[in-house]
């Protein structure tokens, strides 16, 4: 997934009068949010089969629900190179190109860093 990417996740289980899958009612807009990832409430799903019809009296399906339990997760950082300089947001990328345009002219305070310097700074 990308930054500012969403996904949808289904979670179902088989088992007849499953109790393992817990849903609270929804309590906010976010029923979670960290520095990389924010959990947006979604549907309750009570039925043996896979998006099937069938509910326990009131139907398969129930709105404004949290998914109870832990969601795991890890991010892949990406160090940045010129192979991977298009996958970073634009105001990154200006920067980059500034550093590297400073770089190259006698007059400016960056000139005489070495070349190797400046990639480091940037990673």
């Amino acid at each position: 997934m990308g930054p500012g990417s969403s996904r949808a996740f289904y979670v179902h289980s088989g088992a007849r009068h499953d109790e393992g899958i817990v849903y609270n009612n929804q309590r906010g807009a976010v029923t979670h949010i960290d520095r990389h990832i924010k959990i947006m409430p979604g549907m309750a799903h009570l039925d043996v089969t896979p998006f099937g019809g069938e509910g326990r009296g009131w139907g398969a399906w129930r709105n404004g629900r949290e998914f109870v339990g832990r969601v795991g997760y890890s991010c892949r950082w990406l160090l940045w190179n010129p192979e991977v300089h298009h996958k970073f947001p634009r105001p990154f990328r200006d920067m980059v190109m500034a550093m590297f345009m400073a770089h190259n002219r006698p007059e400016s305070s960056i000139s005489n860093i070495p070349y190797d310097t400046i990639f480091h700074i940037l990673v």
